[in-house]
Formats: structure tokens, C-alpha cells, sequence
């Protein structure tokens, strides 16, 4: 509705694009374009996210520096109407686990200051911005369709490639700034 589709191919006519007539949700869109996809590597991005010029080059570069990674994320700080703010939405604090991981990804992390620095195995990636190993995330079947139109399933995705021993990152060399949940909370 809001011509986005139009947009596109007006000013990158090399990009292909495959609209749905109806909100098919997050993690149908993602397996259904990762099908399609002709490249060894895959970045998932929400509509909601921006992201500096040099944002794939430096995600790419962390991804290479980690054997047997699966993904890697970001650090995410709030963007506000036009603000991008320093304030950090989504990140890792460090936090030993029992299971021998080194730190755990959180939402809402702003107060925290014990922030991770670095690249840090995690969790999860968050997959509002997720840069993926094609092979493996169709090793895995993609997001499971079970979690409906969005929220859970890179959780639940990234810990199956941990149980299968994949990593993913979190490296706070690159930011994106995200509008929480704007396209949920939209009628468009």
C-alpha cells in the first residue's frame, strides 16, 4: 500500500523483488525468498531497520572470523520517528552459563553496563538483522513455521544450529538503529 514495491524497482532495477498479495509473515517471506536466493551467504533485514553504507561488508567480516559460524547480528539501538539514537535495544551483556556459553543476547539493554565488546558467541541472532550460512539454515528447514507471523522463530532457529554446533555472533563493530515493531503495529 505504501508503494515501497514501486520504489524499488524504480531505483534498483537489479534487485528482485517478490511481493505477496497478503502478509504471509516473517518466517514464510524469509524461507521463501532464502529458496529463491543464488548466493552462499543470505541477510535477513527487516523494513524497519536502518543500516550504514558499510553495514554487509563489516556483518560479513565478523561472519568470516568465526569458524563454523551460523550467523551473526548486529548490535540494535532504538530508532525514534527520525532520531537514531545511542541508546542500545538489543545486545549481550556478559553472563556465564552453565552450558558454556559466554554471554546472552537481550532486548532493552540500555541500563545495562557490562555490555559485551567485541564479537561474542550468543544465543540467537536477532533476525530483524541476520546474516546467515544459506547451507545450513536450509540444513535446518528455515524458520519454523509454527511461530505465525513474527517473534520467536530466530530464537528457536539459532538453537537448533547451537544443538547442531553452529554458532552465532553478536559483534558490536557494525549498529543498526530499529523502529520496534513498526511494521506489526502499522495498518499498511
Amino acid at each position: 500500500q505504501d508503494r515501497s514495491v514501486d520504489v524499488i524497482l524504480d531505483y534498483y532495477p537489479e534487485i528482485k523483488v517478490i511481493p505477496f498479495e497478503i502478509n504471509t509473515g516473517f518466517g514464510y517471506a524469509c524461507n521463501y525468498g532464502a529458496k529463491k536466493a543464488n548466493f552462499e551467504y543470505i541477510l535477513f533485514l527487516n523494513n524497519d531497520i536502518f543500516i550504514p553504507v558499510d553495514f554487509l561488508t563489516r556483518m560479513a567480516e565478523s561472519f568470516n572470523r568465526h569458524p563454523n559460524s551460523f550467523s551473526v547480528s548486529p548490535q540494535t539501538n532504538y530508532w525514534r520517528g527520525r532520531e537514531r539514537t545511542n541508546d542500545v535495544f538489543s545486545s549481550c551483556i556478559n553472563f556465564s552459563l552453565d552450558v558454556g556459553g559466554e554471554v546472552i543476547q537481550h532486548w532493552a539493554v540500555n541500563n545495562y553496563s557490562n555490555l559485551a565488546q567485541g564479537d561474542k558467541p550468543t544465543i540467537y541472532g536477532t533476525g530483524a538483522a541476520l546474516l546467515v550460512d544459506k547451507r545450513k539454515f536450509q540444513l535446518l528447514g528455515g524458520f519454523d513455521p509454527i511461530y505465525g507471523l513474527a517473534y520467536w522463530e530466530d530464537v528457536a532457529l539459532c538453537l537448533q544450529a547451537w544443538r547442531r554446533g553452529w554458532k552465532s555472533y553478536y559483534t558490536d563493530s557494525v549498529v543498526a538503529w530499529h523502529k520496534i515493531s513498526a511494521t506489526s503495529e502499522s495498518d499498511n
